[in-house]
């Protein structure tokens, strides 16, 4: 496989795993039964709390895939 490849598909699984970790946060946080409504509080404790920090270390790892594959893209094209 090319490198070029392996880049561009490590780039699209770190996007999606990003948002991803999102979108499974404010399913859950729309799922409480908190009184006073779900808003950026309890968003922010789903996110950094729920299941020991899951969806946080999954936007972290989402993160971390974009970073190397961006870094690793600025050095190939550097050689060039």
């Amino acid at each position: 496989m090319n490198k070029r490849v392996i880049f561009n598909i490590l780039l699209v699984l770190g996007v999606i795993v990003f948002y991803l970790s999102f979108m499974l946060t404010s399913v859950r946080t729309t799922n409480k039964n908190i009184i006073g409504g779900a808003d950026y509080s309890s968003f922010c404790f789903v996110f950094f709390k729920e299941k020991h920090g899951f969806y946080f270390t999954l936007a972290c790892l989402g993160i971390v895939m974009i970073v190397i594959s961006a870094v690793f893209k600025y050095i190939n094209a550097r050689r060039k």
